[in-house]
């Protein structure tokens, strides 16, 4: 059997042979890390971005409830916690402040039932409840903040007369006087035997005010009331008598 000597060419084309394996196994190792990262990296990705759009944003306006925006006023959204948020329990969530122009935007909000609570120093302060976001909701929430310290304000009233399109009262019939700004700022009366109802309200503001009854279209009229403001309005329903609840 024929031996090799150190050094002969045999030796050294082996140890070429032997040196090019090991860096392909090395190579191959190499690319298959690269491409296991790679691969890692595309995954979590995805998954962020998927959870990214399980997200939710709001944004809105902050003003007077005569319309007039308001900068520095705090926005707070506590997430309404249990089955469908029914627990009496909730958590804060996030706070920010309205800016310069009354805007405010809120970004990456978990689907859910919220509190939405705007305070400001010298006003008063409103919230919203159970305001749903569902999973990448994109809601806007405007909302107008009451005057705060009420003890020089003197009452506005609202009153008038309900009528047929006819000329006839209408008894029993619905009043709101609602803030157009604020829907907590609302009040509500019904209508004497002689068609004659009043409203009032402390707080100035922009409003509408409508009558509806049993077996009538609505209407409605839109006022600014001023500190002390008395307002006549008169309503005449039209007749629509009985109708479906979905039109075949």
């Amino acid at each position: 059997m024929a031996k090799y000597r150190k050094g002969s060419g045999d030796i050294d084309l082996l140890r070429i042979v032997l040196a090019t394996d090991w860096n392909l196994v090395t190579f191959t190792r190499k690319a298959l890390i690269v491409t296991i990262s790679v691969a890692l990296i595309f995954v979590i990705s995805t998954v962020c971005l998927a959870q990214d759009k399980d997200f939710a944003s709001v944004k809105g306006r902050v003003t007077t409830l005569r319309g007039d925006t308001l900068a520095d006023v705090e926005v707070r959204f506590f997430q309404l916690e249990g089955i469908r948020g029914i627990s009496p329990t909730e958590k804060l969530i996030v706070a920010t402040k309205t800016d310069e122009n009354g805007q405010y935007r809120v970004d990456n909000l978990p689907s859910g039932q919220y509190r939405v609570h705007f305070s400001m120093s010298g006003f008063g302060h409103t919230e919203i409840w159970r305001f749903y976001l569902w999973r990448n909701a994109s809601r806007t929430l405007d909302i107008g903040i009451p005057v705060g310290y009420t003890h020089g304000l003197i009452q506005s009233k609202v009153s008038g007369s309900v009528r047929s399109s006819d000329g006839r009262s209408v008894e029993n019939a619905t009043v709101t006087l609602i803030n157009a700004f604020d829907p907590n700022e609302t009040q509500q009366t019904r209508t004497d035997k002689n068609g004659k109802f009043e409203l009032s309200t402390i707080q100035p503001g922009q409003y509408i005010v409508y009558a509806s009854a049993n077996g009538f279209a609505v209407s409605a009229s839109t006022f600014d009331l001023g500190n002390g403001a008395r307002i006549t309005s008169d309503f005449a329903l039209k007749s629509i008598g009985k109708r479906a609840l979905i039109d075949p």
